[in-house]
């Protein structure tokens, strides 16, 4: 993954009217802080959903990378390692796992005239962490400042 999310946790999320919600092992979950952003370089837009925080270990969240494009886009998708879902665990380092989906499909509609982006995803992950297996929509009405 491209971005620090150590630094992205701080930022503030002042884009709460963008959604990002997804079901994994049948129960569905929205997001508390979401992004959308673009590098630096405009090579890539990020988009991201994430529950709890690094601070208090009970981080679950999913982020995925797809090329830059400007204008009234729509398109479907095929990711692999561009998309990851990552989790605390409570083991003894209390560490993050990162997991790098085996495949992943996204469909996007981009508008950066209107700076709104609707779309879905649906990610398989390797047997070992086929527990992070999901699908999932987004909605986001703003584009935040690059982070990259």
């Amino acid at each position: 993954m491209s971005t620090d999310l150590y630094s992205l946790e701080n930022q503030e999320n002042s884009t709460s009217k963008n959604t990002f919600t997804w079901i994994k092992c049948n129960e569905s979950t929205s997001a508390q802080k979401v992004y959308f952003y673009h590098n630096k370089d405009k090579t890539q837009w990020a988009i991201e959903g994430l529950i709890g925080s690094y601070k208090d270990k009970n981080l679950l969240g999913y982020h995925f990378n797809i090329p830059y494009e400007e204008g009234d886009i729509t398109k479907t998708y095929n990711l692999t390692s561009e998309f990851v879902a990552y989790h605390s665990t409570d083991s003894p380092g209390h560490e993050t796992q990162t997991y790098r989906a085996e495949e992943a499909e996204v469909t996007i509609s981009i508008n950066t005239f209107t700076e709104r982006a609707t779309g879905s995803f649906k990610a398989t992950f390797r047997e070992q962490s086929a527990h992070m297996n999901v699908t999932g929509d987004f909605e986001m009405y703003y584009i935040q400042k690059e982070y990259l």
